[in-house]
């Protein structure tokens, strides 16, 4: 009997030692957090993955609620998997010439993914498929997501979008709760949030109210207030103009009560009647220059205001000034009146950023983000994707794919990602 148990033992053992000798071992686990199981076809339990962890051919990886992996295969892709994903590796062979290929099968959930030798080589032998799609990427780093319900724009305060950026040149991000996120098209905006643009960019910001304002390069703009219920009594805008340039459409806060919106600058507090004007603040203004003096002037500190519709106030420990219609002037500090520009500066005139009446909104904004519908949203952050075998989608670009395959390039999907948890970089 114990010779039997002992024989029956080694068998299991052999049995065991075998299956796992005929797994193909096609990357690691680079990191994880949470709870990430693997399933394979060649082993009769699922196994728990972390760090170090192999992965193999004909895994299907998933993650629990509140846990993610990232994945890095043996050709230097990486793919990050976000909580409560199906993720299922169905070939990988990682060879030099035309015999490299990819494909994988997301089930459920979203991922992020960096290409890696086998796309940049092979166009078309690397493909990430879902139940009615097939992606097909070169020199790629992209996300994807499936929606079903309850596929919401995260936990962040999903009834409170304020703004969303509906015009975007070059880059900018924003600082959201003592962290750093890219700004895109369609991103959202909170009350709150620090948007700031980068060198040779601009962002245009379409507010909930239907104001809009355009931040030119080097700019930082704090959304310090915002509420809008369309009580004209108690709704209310106030925001912080830190820095750079601004152009500024108001909208349906303080059209009844005017000292319902305001922009604190560090020289002055802006209110508004009715109001487009430009706003300008580098720093304190240097005590060798005189507004009067335009050349010297335009490279010069201080806030310079330029009113191009209606009329605005300034107000500082000086006093309260209005500025009309094509009126323009400057404060050199808060404790100084301001001066009136004989002609208004060049800078304001010649501005290559869009004045904010004059932008055309491609689409209906959309400030309700808990009905996102169903489908696979995909957004590409660079390089190039075929979606099924059809459309092309570059730098840039998104999508959402419905139940029935067809693709709509204009959906706004910044919902389905906006909850990503910095995993963008998979590094």
């Amino acid at each position: 009997m114990k010779l039997f148990i002992k024989i029956n033992f080694l068998g299991l053992l052999l049995v065991s030692m075998s299956s796992v000798a005929a797994l193909q071992d096609i990357g690691v686990v680079k990191f994880s957090r949470g709870v990430v199981a693997a399933e394979n076809k060649l082993q009769a339990e699922s196994r728990l993955i972390a760090k170090g962890e192999k992965i193999y051919l004909k895994d299907t990886i998933q993650t629990a609620a509140k846990s993610f992996v990232i994945l890095s295969f043996n050709d230097g892709s990486k793919i990050t998997l976000r909580p409560e994903s199906s993720f299922s590796i169905n070939e990988y062979v990682n060879k030099k010439g035309g015999d490299a290929k990819a494909s994988f099968k997301l089930n459920s959930g979203g991922a992020r993914v960096v290409t890696g030798d086998i796309a940049n080589n092979t166009t078309g032998k690397y493909q990430i498929n879902t139940k009615d799609s097939n992606i097909k990427p070169k020199n790629s780093d992209f996300s994807l997501r499936i929606c079903k319900e309850n596929c919401q724009e995260g936990k962040e305060r999903r009834d409170d979008i304020v703004a969303r950026i509906s015009k975007l040149k070059g880059s900018a991000m924003v600082k959201r709760n003592h962290k750093e996120k890219k700004l895109g098209m369609n991103s959202v905006l909170y009350e709150h949030d620090l948007v700031i643009t980068s060198a040779d960019s601009y962002a245009v910001l379409a507010f909930k109210d239907k104001g809009i304002m355009t931040l030119q390069e080097k700019t930082k703009f704090e959304i310090k207030e915002f509420k809008y219920t369309k009580n004209e009594k108690t709704d209310r805008a106030v925001y912080n103009f830190i820095t750079g340039g601004l152009r500024v459409l108001s909208g349906k806060i303080g059209k009844v009560n005017k000292q319902n919106f305001s922009i604190k600058t560090p020289v002055a507090t802006i209110g508004i009647r009715g109001t487009g004007f430009d706003l300008v603040y580098k720093g304190n203004k240097s005590a060798n220059c005189s507004v009067l003096d335009d050349k010297k002037c335009t490279k010069a500190s201080g806030l310079k205001a330029y009113v191009w519709n209606s009329e605005i106030v300034q107000t500082n420990a000086s006093g309260s000034f209005k500025l009309k219609e094509n009126q323009s002037n400057n404060i050199a500090s808060e404790s100084i009146q301001p001066e009136e520009y004989t002609k208004v500066p060049d800078f304001f005139i010649e501005n290559e950023m869009p004045r904010p009446d004059k932008v055309i909104l491609q689409k209906m904004i959309n400030f309700a983000n808990n009905n996102i519908a169903n489908g696979l949203y995909i957004k590409v952050n660079t390089g190039n994707i075929k979606l099924n075998n059809s459309q092309s989608l570059k730098e840039g670009d998104s999508a959402r794919v419905g139940d029935k395959g067809d693709v709509d390039s204009n959906a706004n999907v910044d919902g389905a990602f906006s909850d990503e948890m910095g995993l963008s970089s998979c590094n």
